[in-house]
């Protein structure tokens, strides 16, 4: 998934991409008003390095949310990776780029929180 990406960034372009991480044009309009400045290389090249690293230690996360629209990184596999450490997933219904959701991070906070319950 990661060198499909980084093979049609350059002829899709940052836009197409922005739009699939947050799932609507309305919820990347919203993404873009606040984004982080990104060149198209930068992210090709932070792609590259995901693809080598290696499986990274135990993590310090008690709970994960799993978006199930996820078009970037397939939720079945979010939800392998986060059983492999034992952390409790919860899915909801989101995108990769969920915090449209959400208007605080209380609230991003408490929905991981009840993952727990779930």
């Amino acid at each position: 998934v990661l060198d499909a990406t980084s093979a049609q960034l350059p002829q899709s372009g940052w836009a197409k991409f922005v739009r699939q991480m947050c799932g609507s044009r309305q919820a990347a309009r919203a993404f873009q008003q606040n984004a982080p400045h990104r060149d198209l290389r930068g992210a090709i090249d932070e792609l590259a390095d995901l693809r080598r690293l290696n499986v990274p230690p135990p993590c310090g996360f008690t709970h994960a949310l799993v978006g199930s629209r996820d078009r970037i990184i397939a939720p079945d596999n979010q939800q392998r990776c986060w059983q492999r450490f034992d952390v409790p997933v919860r899915t909801i219904e989101a995108s990769h780029y969920p915090f449209p959701a959400w208007s605080t991070w209380e609230e991003v906070l408490a929905a991981g929180s009840e993952t727990a319950k779930t």
